[in-house]
């Protein structure tokens, strides 16, 4: 394992890395420290950051889950790391993202040495209750 402090995994961003709102829509780091790091802009805030509470040895598949659904009018956020639940919480200004950027190992950090497996991406089209719940 390297000396830096942050290995990427998964970055999906607008444009840029850490300078405006949706530059980190996820992204996803191994740190130093072994641990899983998921950095998001939800509620306004530039990065939203969620670590795993224990660290992954070497050459082990970690599951991650990013979530943002619709439950009753509230957009809920959550991360699930290796099956738990690290993180439910309602983003209260959720954003529509057009043009992201994917990038499986970013510009800004060294790239994990590892794989990713059974990457899957989906995306609904909320735009209606988007417009819709905000105004509740």
């Amino acid at each position: 394992f390297g000396s830096e402090a942050y290995y990427s995994v998964l970055h999906f961003t607008q444009n840029g890395n850490l300078i405006r709102y949706g530059d980190r829509i996820p992204g996803i780091w191994i740190t130093a420290g072994k641990k899983v790091l998921v950095c998001s802009s939800i509620n306004n805030i530039l990065q939203y950051p969620f670590y795993s509470r224990p660290t992954f040895p070497l050459k082990t598949w970690i599951p991650v889950v990013v979530s943002q659904t619709l439950v009753d009018k509230k957009f809920i956020y959550e991360v699930k790391i290796n099956g738990v639940t690290l993180i439910t919480i309602v983003n209260s200004a959720p954003q529509l993202f057009q043009a992201v950027k994917v990038y499986a190992g970013d510009p800004w950090y060294p790239a994990q040495d590892g794989k990713i497996k059974d990457l899957k991406v989906w995306t609904q089209d909320d735009r209606e209750c988007f417009d819709q719940c905000l105004k509740v």
